[in-house]
């Protein structure tokens, strides 16, 4: 999670809501191109940040998470390096 006035959104994306009627405080936005996850706000939940997972971030050297709830275990190698698996 990040402090949404800390986020610049950059590029074509789409987005998907979770609720209907739409509340655009809970929504997923996705790559235009290729789908691929690039953010989500959840509402009231973290109102003031935006969701950004991981696994999108192209630099290896980019801050190891400090959890994650559910995944792959064994897709996760700094999760076995780290043993923060909730």
């Amino acid at each position: 999670w990040f402090p949404e006035t800390a986020v610049t959104i950059q590029g074509a994306y789409l987005t998907y809501h979770f609720s209907d009627p739409v509340d655009p405080r809970q929504m997923a936005g996705f790559c235009a191109n290729c789908g691929g996850g690039k953010f989500f706000r959840t509402g009231d939940y973290l109102s003031d940040c935006i969701g950004i997972s991981a696994g999108s971030f192209a630099d290896p050297a980019f801050l190891t998470p400090d959890h994650i709830i559910g995944g792959q275990i064994g897709q996760l190698g700094w999760a076995r390096r780290t043993g923060r698996i909730f």
